[in-house]
């Protein structure tokens, strides 16, 4: 009985609101939420608005009209240098061909020599004692190529006047052949003069 009575007294002594060192469920619980909510990372703001994400604003950069105007410039300006230096390679791979036909025909005039007693053709028509002439010789092997059309010709009689032409100019004198002349024409003028003993 006293015990009874000396453990209602120390209940009733008990101050309103004072934490007690046993908890009840529902004490623990809100305990064990506010904890898991400290733990959270920090995602929103008041109101459910997300903080703002990426760089903040007035750091946006782009290129101005002025800044791509001077960018075409010069890619015009790298764009037309490559033109000229084709166009010199192109014309100089295409003197090459010229000056290549001009030592054929050189080739075959010996020839031609070499089968006639060693006189040279007074003429792409002049023909040896088996009648075949200059442009037979040229016929038996291959015409020439004009490099600037693409087009197969027999050298000229005379001196060249188009590019990608190859003239043949016999030396004759006193009605006797002495010797010939190989012209070939280039993009601006004659760019071969080949000759015999040359």
């Amino acid at each position: 009985m006293h015990f009874i009575e000396r453990w209602e007294g120390a209940k009733a002594r008990e101050i309103p609101g004072e934490r007690t060192g046993i908890q009840s469920k529902d004490e623990h619980r809100g305990i064990e939420s506010a904890r898991g909510r400290s733990n959270q990372p920090f995602t929103s703001l008041p109101g459910g608005t997300s903080p703002a994400k990426g760089p903040p604003r007035g750091s946006e950069s782009g290129f101005t009209l002025i800044e791509l105007i001077i960018v075409l410039v010069i890619i015009g300006i790298l764009a037309t240098i490559p033109i000229p230096v084709f166009t010199h390679f192109r014309d100089q791979a295409r003197e090459a061909q010229v000056k290549s036909n001009c030592h054929t025909v050189q080739l075959l005039t010996e020839d031609f020599a070499a089968q006639n007693d060693g006189v040279y053709p007074s003429g792409l028509a002049d023909p040896l004692p088996d009648s075949r002439t200059l442009t037979d010789f040229l016929l038996g092997s291959q015409l020439l190529v004009n490099p600037w059309d693409n087009a197969r010709s027999e050298p000229h009689d005379g001196a060249p006047a188009q590019p990608g032409e190859v003239g043949f100019l016999p030396h004759v004198t006193n009605g006797i052949p002495g010797g010939y002349s190989i012209q070939g024409y280039g993009s601006d003028g004659i760019v071969l003069r080949v000759s015999n003993g040359n």
